[in-house]
């Protein structure tokens, strides 16, 4: 795109590849590029993170102070919301169409929640662990096509660590 740093984040079955490229203003834009022709996806200040084999991209930009979650779908840019804190990220998404990321808890800095993204509704993954647990979800950071999701959060010790949460039957 004109700059001369290009990063790529993800690769889908077809081969295609995502992520962001400089442009000669210094400014970063989402990129997908298949076959040696990279395609600028339009968004300004933005990064794409992850693809899916139907094509669907998500990503993250920035606008003044907060970055926002985005789905691209075949040129369409689709915002997917936030808890109401300033930044919200999208990790990953599968064929389904489902996404997940972490957004901004309202009057926090840094305090965020996992959420899954499904139907065009954002959704705490906290609500789907038991309170009683001890376990705070901060971040989903992959899904795979049944819906199983990984991602970071505190244990019931206090530590950082790594979950797994699989989809209710």
């Amino acid at each position: 795109m004109g700059g001369d740093v290009t990063d790529a984040m993800d690769i889908n079955n077809h081969g295609i590849v995502v992520g962001r490229s400089a442009t000669p203003d210094f400014d970063q834009h989402a990129f997908a590029w298949k076959k040696g022709v990279m395609k600028d996806l339009l968004v300004p200040s933005s990064m794409a993170n992850a693809i899916n084999s139907v094509g669907q991209i998500v990503g993250d930009a920035q606008f003044q102070a907060a970055i926002s979650a985005f789905l691209w779908d075949r040129g369409a840019v689709t915002f997917l919301g936030s808890f109401g804190g300033q930044d919200t990220h999208a990790f990953d998404i599968n064929d389904s169409g489902e996404v997940v990321g972490s957004s901004d808890l309202p009057n926090s800095v840094g305090d965020s929640h996992a959420y899954l993204w499904k139907n065009r509704v954002m959704t705490d993954l906290n609500d789907r662990v038991s309170p009683n647990s001890g376990w705070i979800l901060y971040s989903a950071t992959a899904i795979n096509e049944t819906g199983v999701i990984a991602g970071t959060g505190r244990n019931p010790q206090g530590k950082v660590h790594a979950f797994l949460l699989k989809p209710q039957q």
